[in-house]
């Protein structure tokens, strides 16, 4: 009984091997991200990972600091619509997908609002990712028009 492979066939199994994961990382959108996450840990920018249901106006600057203490919150006084005071933070990633920077809102130390700011391609990534977890947009508006 012979049990060699065909020399076309062993090829063609070689060639599969080395150019699947890079033809996967390049031409699809879960390849993509997962490329830009190690090219952006690479580079140093860090990654959030938030239970974003979580946050309520019991959250105050100190405990969000206890909880991401690696986290490189520059804060400051600045009286906005959401509050007196914002601190934000550059990021690489949020719930593992790409980002840029993280904002809290706060109005005496309370949590009034936050703010993640994304990088455009993954916005239906994103959405899905909030649909999963906090469940489908409320359409209705809290202000009669």
């Amino acid at each position: 009984m012979d049990l060699r492979l065909n020399p076309f066939y062993k090829k063609s199994l070689m060639l599969a091997i080395v150019l699947g994961p890079i033809v996967w990382l390049v031409f699809t959108e879960d390849g993509q991200r997962r490329t830009d996450l190690a090219m952006l840990y690479l580079f140093g920018k860090g990654e959030l990972n938030l239970a974003i249901e979580k946050l309520h106006s019991g959250m105050t600057e100190a405990r969000f600091r206890g909880l991401f203490p690696d986290l490189e919150l520059a804060c400051d006084a600045d009286v906005n619509p959401f509050g007196d005071r914002l601190c934000s933070a550059e990021i690489g990633a949020f719930n593992a997908i790409p980002a840029r920077a993280f904002t809290l809102f706060l109005q005496d130390d309370g949590l009034r609002a936050a703010k993640l700011t994304y990088r455009r391609a993954y916005h239906g990534t994103l959405r899905q990712q909030l649909t999963r977890r906090l469940g489908e947009p409320d359409r209705r508006s809290r202000h009669p028009a």
